[in-house]
């Protein structure tokens, strides 16, 4: 069953790859700024959030200040599903424990890690799952929250 586990400020210019696979009119180093960021969501379904509007802000998901538009996060994390790694975890960290000097995307799945494992928390696929409202909401993590799947 696919769950809502974030809604991510999705570049304008990215959404025709992250929801179709067209990377027509990308560059290299934007169609690898793409991939860098669905690896956090693996097997993850994009879908733009509910009003659909872009708006300019300053922290994208990934990459520099742009246009950007809301988009929902699902994954299987039903109960019949079973995450491709056991061992793999989502690690969460606010926005505000991720140094002056980087973003979100300059950080190492590592760095990342310890970041998370010493301000941030963790949770396993199940437990996450556990957590999600009946209507794919998941209030704990407000925006200023980045979510990796390690």
């Amino acid at each position: 069953m696919l769950k809502k586990v974030a809604t991510e400020k999705i570049p304008a210019w990215a959404l025709c790859y992250l929801m179709n696979g067209d990377t027509t009119g990308l560059e290299d180093d934007e169609i690898k700024m793409v991939d860098k960021f669905m690896a956090n969501y693996p097997g993850a379904t994009y879908a733009l959030a509910e009003g659909g509007s872009s708006y300019f802000t300053s922290c994208p998901a990934f990459g520099l200040a742009c246009d950007v538009y809301d988009t929902n996060v699902y994954m299987n994390l039903g109960k019949d599903s079973t995450p491709e790694k056991p061992e793999k975890r989502f690690y969460v960290l606010d926005a505000d424990f991720i140094p002056e000097d980087k973003t979100n995307n300059d950080l190492s799945d590592e760095e990342f890690k310890q970041l998370a494992e010493a301000n941030g928390w963790s949770l396993t696929a199940e437990e996450l799952a556990a957590e999600i409202s009946e209507d794919g909401n998941y209030a704990p993590y407000p925006t200023t929250h980045f979510v990796r799947y390690i």
